[in-house]
């Protein structure tokens, strides 16, 4: 009923960050197995009392992941499917409010490869 009649298979609601009051800034470093790495950074604040902004970028990057990877005694991955991934997204948002309401611009992109 929320979403409308064409929201009978599910709906997948995309929130992103948004402004701050006060400037901010974060970072992650993620790596693993099969020579994975991952990482985010994000900055958000104002721009003047009634504009803010708010930017996200990330990144996967991995030569593989399988179900077929467990080393048998002397560390050979046997099996192991080299099913590698390699992603980028970049999101940001500008807001303008006042005393009557909040008016935002929005965007999104994203690459993808995978084997």
């Amino acid at each position: 009923g929320l979403y409308g009649s064409n929201a009978n298979g599910g709906v997948v609601n995309l929130i992103g960050i948004r402004p701050t009051n006060a400037a901010h800034a974060a970072f992650q470093l993620d790596a693993g197995s099969h020579s994975t790495v991952a990482g985010s950074a994000q900055a958000t604040g104002p721009i003047s009392d009634h504009f803010g902004f708010a930017v996200n970028v990330g990144g996967l990057s991995s030569e593989g992941f399988s179900n077929a990877t467990d080393a048998d005694a002397k560390g050979d991955p046997q099996n192991h499917e080299k099913d590698g991934v390699q992603r980028v997204g970049a999101n940001a948002r500008l807001e303008a409010h006042d005393d009557r309401g909040l008016i935002y611009v929005s965007g999104n992109v994203q690459k993808a490869e995978q084997d």
